[in-house]
């Protein structure tokens, strides 16, 4: 059972970095990050284990963990954002070695950098949530990294050399808004610093700005538009699919064409479908519904594709029954039945970046209504 991750709305960046008390950049919409996706496997064991697409770097944790993609993915200190947006947003996150950071800074009254959000705190270790601090392996080992991108393990002794920078185990994130009207090159730099405020080192980030930041340029499905990026939005073009009374699309089957942007190219697509199922400890008596995983299959650019067509039923759908003497036929019943009105097929995009030479993967959405 195989998952990708995935984040329309949030990409991530910097991937050598961790998510809370670990080195991270998150990227919001529509900076674009320059990384690889990392896939999830999850084994027979219940463990999961996750691989870089482009380094086949592999790490296997004892249960689901967002810390893997940043454990064993590759530092990359660059970034693309868009010109003249407000949304060019990224987030940081201290290391468990860094007590906080600071100094944020560009090399350009051009580039404009603002601190939007900032959080610390010297709670420390037994009051942080540890599950973003390490990967727990099946066979209990912790690992993380530090504020050089150096994988190690938390032990007694490591513990040691994390007081040494970050005495009272703080930490820290920001959220850190860059804006530009100027495309060009430019440099983002920030320091982490230890518990008396001393610079233990400093990052920098390689910022690209452009006028247009998203790889896919338009998509269609049956000669109808369902995809726009942001830039061709400030146009005018619409997505004329769903640019009808009610503003929903009824259509069944037509050719899917996927546009890129120049510097991208299409490795391969996939449609996919999620259905719903019963429960595993659903009974006869007392079921509920849960998603079942995205069903993939590989499509042909500009080639006809038929879309999902079940009727889509609730998550929220459950039954229930209970004995009792006093109610007709001997049982209470609980039920409730809802039927979803929208049928959604995804289309996943993976593509080649021809300036970061990183394989990356994007996915869009086709929503159908059902009669």
């Amino acid at each position: 059972m195989k998952r990708v991750f995935n984040d329309l709305g949030r990409f991530i960046l910097l991937s050598a970095f961790a998510l809370t008390l670990s080195a991270a950049v998150l990227i919001s919409y529509p900076m674009r990050d320059v990384k690889a996706y990392v896939e999830e496997t999850k084994n027979s064991d219940g463990t999961y284990t996750y691989t870089d697409s482009d380094t086949n770097e592999s790490v296997t944790s004892k249960w689901k963990d967002g810390y893997a993609e940043k454990y064993i993915g590759k530092e990359e200190a660059a970034c693309v954002i868009e010109t003249k947006s407000y949304y060019n947003v990224i987030d940081l996150y201290t290391t468990l070695d860094v007590a906080r950071l600071g100094n944020f800074r560009t090399n350009s009254d051009k580039l404009k950098v603002k601190v939007m959000y900032r959080h610390e705190n010297n709670y420390g270790l037994d009051n942080a949530d540890t599950s973003s601090c390490w990967i727990i392996t099946p066979d209990g080992k912790k690992l993380y990294k530090d504020i050089y991108g150096n994988r190690k393990e938390f032990n007694a002794s490591t513990e040691q050399e994390i007081l040494k920078t970050n005495k009272y185990e703080a930490n820290g994130s920001y959220k850190i808004r860059l804006y530009t009207k100027k495309s060009g090159k430019y440099v983002f730099s920030y320091d982490a610093l230890d518990h008396n405020g001393n610079v233990i080192t400093t990052k920098t980030v390689k910022v690209v700005t452009k006028e247009d930041t998203d790889p896919i340029k338009e998509a269609t499905f049956a000669g109808k538009r369902f995809y726009v990026s942001n830039v061709g939005k400030q146009k005018g073009l619409k997505t004329d699919l769903y640019n009808i009374k009610g503003g929903y699309n009824t259509k069944k089957s037509g050719k899917l064409k996927i546009v890129m942007n120049k510097g991208y190219k299409i490795k391969k697509i996939e449609m996919g479908y999620q259905h719903v199922e019963r429960s595993k400890a659903s009974t006869d008596d007392k079921w509920t519904n849960s998603f079942a995983d995205v069903t993939w299959k590989t499509i042909k650019n500009g080639r006809k594709i038929k879309l999902n067509s079940e009727n889509v039923y609730s998550y929220f759908d459950k039954y229930e029954k209970k004995s009792n003497e006093k109610a007709p036929g001997g049982y209470d019943i609980y039920s409730d039945e809802n039927h979803g009105q929208i049928s959604t097929t995804y289309i996943r995009v993976t593509y080649y970046d021809t300036k970061s030479k990183r394989t990356e993967r994007t996915q869009l959405s086709i929503n159908r209504n059902i009669k």
